[in-house]
């Protein structure tokens, strides 16, 4: 350990303890020498490999090993304190995960910004073998799922309004179909593909909700990127 200054300008001078490894080269078959009232120690390459785990890689670890969940941040915090993980640590790593595209964060998202809910934000694993898009849709997929299952009296509030307006909407179709599409509307009857023409129609509002879910999550994420870009051209 050596003692260190630092100015700092107006704060003036702070001072702290800076830890460096000091190495020596040692006859073969020697396990440890003194110089200059200094003990060393022999160091092999396997010592080295039994290095702890960083705190991002340990969070990191525990997101691909639970891939199948989506966690607030307080709860990761929680189930890795035995592992010297404390509650500022988690979002500090998490975000230069993020940064990388490595995991995915979620807020509680409000007009042009983005907030963390009362436990904290929502963290999950992006699994790098799939494709981008299809990844990230996964994920979102897992933060609706916790979302669900620990809602916070204010997303139960804006759960229940939702489902309010569901109720009360309704839309009316009453169009004729022709040409090419009215070809395809025949064949998929015929294969009995679907029951009812509102059941077909159903289903390809579904199909078309799932395609623009996708471009949404895939602009957000070129927004996300944009403003990291902005941020480090900043710096």
């Amino acid at each position: 350990m050596e003692s260190e200054q630092v100015f700092k300008g107006r704060a003036g001078v702070s001072r702290n303890l800076r830890k460096y490894y000091l190495y020596v080269i040692a006859p073969k078959g020697c396990g440890e020498a003194i110089v200059n009232g200094i003990r060393f120690v022999g160091f092999t390459s396997s010592r080295a490999s039994g290095r702890a785990e960083s705190k991002a890689q340990i969070i990191y670890r525990f997101l691909e090993e639970n891939r199948d969940r989506a966690f607030f941040a307080r709860e990761v915090a929680d189930l890795l304190a035995d592992r010297g993980i404390r509650p500022p640590d988690v979002m500090s790593n998490v975000r230069r995960l993020e940064r990388r595209g490595l995991v995915y964060v979620r807020g509680y998202r409000s007009v042009g910004r983005e907030t963390p809910f009362r436990e904290g934000y929502i963290i999950t694993w992006i699994d790098p073998s799939k494709p981008r898009e299809q990844a990230i849709s996964e994920a979102f997929e897992r933060t609706e799922r916790i979302l669900a299952e620990k809602s916070t009296p204010i997303i139960q509030r804006v759960q229940a309004v939702r489902d309010d307006v569901i109720k009360a909407l309704k839309v009316r179709f009453n169009v004729t179909i022709s040409g090419e599409p009215a070809r395809w509307v025949r064949e998929w009857k015929r294969r009995r593909i679907f029951a009812t023409n509102r059941d077909l129609l159903l289903r390809a509002l579904m199909a078309l909700r799932k395609e623009m879910l996708e471009m949404d999550l895939k602009s957000a994420e070129l927004e996300k990127s944009r403003r990291e870009e902005c941020y480090e051209e900043g710096l």
